[in-house]
């Protein structure tokens, strides 16, 4: 089973290959979109990456 708010990307990705990804979760303006946002920050935070917002 696969969350459609969960963004799939591997580990430990530079913010210069997210960074399309956040502004596209950014301008969907669902709970979906705002939840995978949510979840992206999370994971890159315990990744111990501290993305721009």
């Amino acid at each position: 089973m696969v969350d459609p708010a969960i963004p799939l990307l591997p580990p430990a990705q530079p913010y210069e290959k997210v960074e399309a990804m956040y502004q596209a979760l950014g301008r969907e303006d669902t709970d979906l979109g705002r939840r995978a946002l949510a979840h992206l920050r999370r994971e890159r935070a315990t990744e111990g990456i501290d993305d721009p917002r």
